[in-house]
């Protein structure tokens, strides 16, 4: 009886065998290939990190943990049973003398004891609940008691299919679990012969069709030492299959999420193409206002060999940032894990740089169109602070100053109010348009002293406007006091004051020298 392992993974495996130039290529599981990885229990955890550690995982445990559903107990249980099963075998083969008996011993006890029930869609854990199986699920419990036996073996697969080869003083006897009947097969010279011809058939050969070798040679080189795998391929096995299950309840995040763990055990070149074709799919089905779907987007950023995946990566993030900031928006901070999520994830500067300029941009226009703008201007100036000082960042910071001196200006003491921002914000000085709106606060403040004959006040407020070097020689009308120092002559001239007249309109002179109306109040005052 055949086991289809799915489908899907039949299609897989037919071109993995069958077609040219199509073979998958092993690859070692790194630590950064596992931190990006989904587990749907703490039970799936030890087993992956064993494997991105380089460690011997616990197959068992693996096995059992693909079934979302599987738990610690559940696994305790299993494995006693197992575990059982192992020592009563031992017990029995220590009384048998003929090796391809005792495999026959093997076959036939763990097939009445747990093989009940062909069942192409069984979970592992059923085979000890319900004794429900399938040629997966009944391979790994032989792998896995062969293991406990030391019993030399070998797990073929092909097409939709898996079984165990096991030897016995190195003849090898097939362990079909799908038949309880002949499952259990010497492969004699007469099937080996039959074998080497079904392959040539196939042309399942070397180059020179098997014509140049012995059919031993041939059988074991072609037969025996190819499409060999492990308990670990058997485990990614079952993740395939469980990732085909979720393609076809088209759950596609699920199923990448699951194809990613089948890489991680099976790295073949056919699981890369599914997991690229699951990724396209997973992409449409995330919400646009998540960061789940920003993860996928740098995951195809990443994996993808298409040339305008730099624009494709922008333009998504731009549909985000208008569903989350200015359609139904709970919390303006719902955009930043997107934004970090796409950032992190993907290493090109010159992306992070757009993503970077479309997220302040975006960020800061909402928190403005929110009247928000103290709130934007903290994040520009925290940027400039660390060194950005690029066109955006300086134009961002030039509005939101803009905007704060209106708010600033008319305040009940403008000095005051400028004062306070400069000692918060020290490094607004560095901005033209904040020095000169802080320098004329405290020129009109000056002035309306004058005005009002509080000339202590207004002599503070020009000894205030020298200590803070406001007053720039190239260019002169940039902020300059000189109409306040012909105000201040003219105040002390009516005091009667005329040395002190004289001292302050020769000052604004300083500042002003061709100011015809400061040259005519001194030439009178003399």
């Amino acid at each position: 009886m055949k086991c289809f392992i799915c489908s899907y993974y039949f299609l897989l495996v037919f071109l993995f065998v069958f077609v040219p130039g199509l073979n998958g290529s092993a690859q070692v599981a790194g630590s950064d290939t596992c931190s990006k990885l989904k587990f749907h229990s703490t039970l799936e955890l030890p087993g992956f990190s064993a494997i991105c550690n380089n460690s011997a995982p616990d197959y068992l445990s693996m096995a059992i943990a693909v079934n979302p559903a599987s738990t610690q107990l559940e696994y305790s249980n299993i494995s006693e049973k197992i575990k059982t099963e192992a020592v009563f075998l031992k017990t029995q083969l220590a009384g048998i003398k003929k090796p391809a008996k005792a495999l026959k011993f093997v076959f036939d006890h763990v097939q009445t004891t747990f093989l009940k029930q062909y069942d192409v869609d069984a979970d592992f854990t059923d085979m000890f609940s319900s004794g429900k199986y399938n040629c997966l699920t009944g391979t790994i419990l032989y792998a896995l008691l062969a293991d406990a036996l030391n019993v030399k073996h070998t797990i073929k697969f092909m097409p939709g299919h898996v079984y165990m080869i096991a030897y016995a003083d190195d003849i090898p006897y097939i362990f079909e679990s799908t038949d309880p009947v002949g499952g259990f097969v010497e492969l004699n010279k007469a099937l080996q012969s039959n074998a080497v011809k079904s392959m040539r058939l196939l042309k399942f050969m070397a180059s020179d069709n098997g014509e140049k070798s012995p059919k031993g040679d041939f059988f074991e080189t072609y037969y025996l030492k190819l499409n060999n795998t492990e308990l670990r391929g058997l485990v990614g096995y079952q993740y395939t299959n469980a990732s085909f299950a979720e393609m076809m309840k088209q759950d596609y995040i699920k199923s990448y999420n699951l194809i990613n763990k089948a890489i991680v055990l099976t790295p073949m070149a056919e699981l890369y193409m599914m997991r690229d074709e699951l990724l396209k799919h997973a992409i449409v089905e995330a919400d646009k206002s998540t960061s789940l779907r920003a993860q996928l987007l740098a995951d195809y950023y990443n994996s993808t060999r298409n040339p305008n995946k730099k624009v494709q990566v922008v333009e998504e993030f731009k549909q985000c940032i208008y569903q989350v900031l200015f359609s139904s928006f709970p919390s303006p901070d719902s955009l930043k894990p997107i934004y970090n999520a796409l950032r992190n994830g993907i290493s090109d500067t010159d992306v992070q740089d757009v993503l970077y300029e479309l997220y302040n941009s975006a960020y800061i226009a909402y928190l403005q169109s929110d009247d928000q703008n103290e709130e934007a201007f903290k994040i520009l100036y925290h940027e400039y602070l660390n060194g950005n000082k690029n066109e955006f960042i300086r134009s961002g910071l030039d509005n939101s100053i803009r905007n704060m001196i209106d708010l600033t200006n008319g305040a009940p003491n403008e000095v005051a109010a400028y004062d306070t921002l400069a000692a918060r914000y020290p490094r607004l000085m560095d901005f033209d348009v904040f020095v000169y709106n802080r320098c004329q606060a405290v020129i009109n403040a000056a002035r309306f002293a004058f005005l009002n004959k509080n000339a202590q006040d207004g002599e503070r407020l020009l000894k205030k406007f020298d200590a803070d070097n406001y007053y720039d020689k190239s260019r002169p009308a940039y902020c300059n006091p000189s109409m306040v120092y012909s105000l201040a002559g003219s105040y002390y001239f009516k005091k009667n004051n005329i040395a002190k007249a004289k001292a302050m309109l020769t000052k604004g002179l300083t500042y002003d020298p061709d100011n015809y109306e400061l040259k005519e109040k001194l030439k009178e005052l003399r």
